[in-house]
């Protein structure tokens, strides 16, 4: 069990020419590393050709590595609309998942009829991205908690470095990842929507993610940054 990358030369471009892709930060995302610069990827599926695009990309990778499956599950938030068009695309049920259960009404966790399918029912998690896991670890241990199985997550990106991967190895699932920051960053610089200094920045986070913000000569870089790219501006 591990994290396969497999690179979408057409995923990079979608983010190189989405328009206010890149926030300047400081942000903590969920997976709790401080990021100099957050790209969002929800803003890259908010144009229709661009998760038609996304979807084709995951189908090829489903066929070409043959994983089976009788479920297409998106993670709650941003997974659900890629895994929707997916699941449409393949003709294949759809279902969705939560880190916690919902405060209210059935208080579930996993979203749709899928008491209406066997115990032991093949899931296939889709989400947009992960820097070390957190929330993938929540969504494979809810769906299997209703007795579903789950061998295969694939991710639109992963913002993390290797380390970020052992969450595969832990919880008993192999990943396929479509996109990384190197293959993001250097995209959109290529493209002029990212400045070499973010380039740099986010190839630092990368490579030292729980640590490139405690470094006093990576810190003096960042705070220059800043000087002439303000936090909250999407001119990175």
């Amino acid at each position: 069990m591990s994290v396969i990358n497999i690179p979408s030369k057409k995923i990079a471009q979608l983010y190189a020419t989405t328009k206010n892709f890149y926030t300047v930060g400081p942000f903590k995302p969920t997976g709790g590393w401080v990021t100099p610069i957050y790209p969002d990827m929800r803003k890259v599926f908010t144009k229709p050709g661009n998760i038609s695009i996304i979807a084709d990309e995951i189908i090829k990778v489903i066929r070409a590595k043959k994983i089976p499956l009788d479920l297409v599950c998106g993670g709650a938030t941003a997974g659900i609309p890629v895994a929707t068009i997916v699941a449409y695309k393949l003709k294949k049920p759809f279902i969705y998942v939560r880190k916690h259960p919902k405060e209210g009404g059935l208080c579930l966790a996993v979203e749709g009829n899928w008491p209406a399918y066997k115990k032991g029912s093949r899931v296939l998690l889709i989400d947009d991205a992960y820097a070390n896991g957190t929330s993938k670890k929540f969504f494979i241990n809810n769906i299997r908690q209703v007795g579903l199985t789950i061998k295969h997550v694939i991710v639109v990106g992963k913002r993390g470095s290797p380390g970020g991967d052992r969450w595969a190895d832990a919880n008993k699932v192999t990943a396929f990842s479509l996109s990384s920051i190197d293959d993001m960053v250097n995209a959109s610089v290529k493209n002029g929507t990212l400045s070499k200094e973010g380039r740099q920045l986010l190839k630092w986070y990368s490579q030292f993610p729980n640590a490139w913000h405690k470094d006093p000569e990576k810190i003096k870089f960042f705070k220059q940054y800043l000087k002439t790219h303000k936090k909250g501006s999407t001119k990175a």
